[in-house]
């Protein structure tokens, strides 16, 4: 009896997930039309947007190529009509969707379609309330395995092996590392001999049109250079670190050691006849060394935070820059529902990076639906926009535990797609055009809100921090 009953409370809310993921499925329609693939407009055309919809859905529930997605399109198809109709179910095929998405062959076009593409899916999270208003960011590089011959070395880097190779696709991503999800705000394919100030240049311009206005962002030691520290800077934004142990830093590390240089300290980054100044702090930690031993080591902290805020925070800075472990975790979750490919197009590889971050926000806003109209069933409190992050908070305390699972949103999100694709061509139409149009009303002209809102608060803390102190200057 009480399997029986767990089973039927577990129906139970299946068969509200349903809804919130026929809802995540409409907003999958819209993303799709905002890349404006070249379907068919003909009268006797059997593919379109909910077609494309079921192959993508299918790839990312079984990390398969579009050949695999596409049977088990069919398969799932069958399930939903009477066995004497199922010689006149029209699918898809991997050719068709393959073909599709390969019509745009330029990789930095694909990638602005990408952007259009994320705009709209942020905003919907931002107008469900799930982002805070200022949330900690994150920004670090993600390298994508790589087991092609012929892709060009424009678009591969070599690095340490992995997983039976040493050549990867390199992107850089933000992330929002705080609150109870982790958002995906803005990602790019990086190319050989770009640098990388220029990728973060554009995460961080993407983040402020889409209104992700970040407290401050956590980022890497390869970020300690001037080149992409000024980047933050030039648009008052700011940023924390563990900083690179060069001479430089060694030197200082030293002088503070010795009793000479305090804990905190102004430090100025030089590259030519440009400098970069900010704060750095130094804090003594004890670990356990190979010997079994006891030992004290120094972590160099790099900062451009206002300093008062840096002083008052020296020991919470190691369990601050914790919470990028949670932009890891965000990668493995999206690695596990990226649709797999063998081709060469660079402009198909950066479509299927992106359309996996896209799955893992819709993920999220799903469950948040979930948990919406749990609440309300439940008479409990309503959900309230999470509040703006402590600094110092472990970020694992505010991140929640979903209500559905990734491998059960991609099933439904499947099952529903394909029960679209039974249906007549003409009905398919009817209905993904009404879903694009009410998603593309619903969010329309809040990008271009948020964008304002955050311009206009980074060009007011980017002026005070100018007026207390400039942090970027020329030699």
């Amino acid at each position: 009896m009480v399997c029986s009953g767990a089973v039927k409370s577990y129906l139970r809310e299946i068969k509200y997930n349903l809804h919130c993921v026929r809802k995540v499925l409409e907003l999958n329609y819209a993303l799709l039309s905002e890349f404006n693939f070249p379907f068919s407009k003909s009268h006797n055309a059997l593919h379109g947007i909910p077609s494309m919809a079921a192959i993508l859905s299918g790839m990312s529930l079984h990390r398969a190529c579009a050949n695999e997605a596409s049977r088990m399109t069919a398969l799932d198809a069958a399930r939903n009509v009477p066995e004497e109709d199922v010689a006149d179910v029209h699918t898809p095929t991997s050719q068709w969707a393959l073909g599709v998405i390969g019509a745009i062959k330029d990789p930095d076009e694909m990638e602005e379609r990408c952007g259009r593409v994320a705009d709209i899916t942020v905003g919907a999270m931002g107008a469900a309330g799930m982002i805070p208003e200022a949330p900690v960011g994150a920004i670090d590089g993600h390298n994508m395995e790589n087991y092609s011959k012929r892709l060009g070395e424009e678009y591969t880097i070599r690095s340490k092996f992995k997983n039976g190779t040493t050549k990867f696709i390199p992107a850089l991503t933000s992330v929002i590392v705080s609150g109870p999800y982790t958002i995906h705000t803005a990602c790019r394919l990086m190319r050989r001999g770009r640098p990388r100030a220029e990728y973060i240049a554009h995460l961080l311009d993407d983040n402020a049109g889409r209104g992700v206005y970040c407290s401050h962002y956590l980022i890497d030691r390869e970020f300690f250079n001037v080149a992409s520290m000024s980047e933050f800077t030039k648009r008052g934004e700011h940023f924390l670190m563990y900083a690179r142990m060069t001479d430089g830093v060694k030197k200082a590390r030293d002088q503070y050691l010795a009793g000479t240089r305090p804990a905190v300290s102004e430090y100025i980054v030089k590259s030519g006849r440009i400098r970069f100044t900010g704060t750095i702090v130094f804090q003594k930690k004890t670990e356990m060394g190979e010997d079994g031993k006891e030992r004290t080591v120094v972590l160099p902290f790099f900062s451009n935070l206002p300093r008062p805020r840096v002083e008052k925070a020296v020991d919470l800075l190691r369990t601050e820059l914790k919470k990028r472990q949670r932009i890891e975790v965000g990668y493995k979750s999206a690695e596990r529902c990226m649709p797999m490919t063998t081709s060469n197009s660079p402009a198909l590889r950066t479509f299927m990076f992106h359309y996996s971050l896209a799955v893992e926000n819709m993920w999220a806003l799903a469950d948040h639906m979930i948990e919406v109209g749990s609440r309300a069933r439940t008479h409990r409190p309503v959900i309230t926009p999470p509040p703006s992050p402590i600094f110092g908070l472990h970020g694992w305390v505010t991140k929640k535990k979903y209500n559905i699972t990734n491998k059960e949103f991609c099933q439904l999100l499947f099952s529903e797609a394909t029960k679209v694709v039974v249906m007549p061509k003409k009905e398919q139409d009817e209905y993904a055009a009404d879903a694009v149009g009410e998603m593309l009303r619903q969010f329309s002209g809040r990008a271009e809100a948020a964008s304002l809102l955050a311009y206009s608060r980074s060009a007011k803390r980017a002026t005070a921090t100018v007026a207390a102190k400039p942090l970027f200057s020329s030699a």
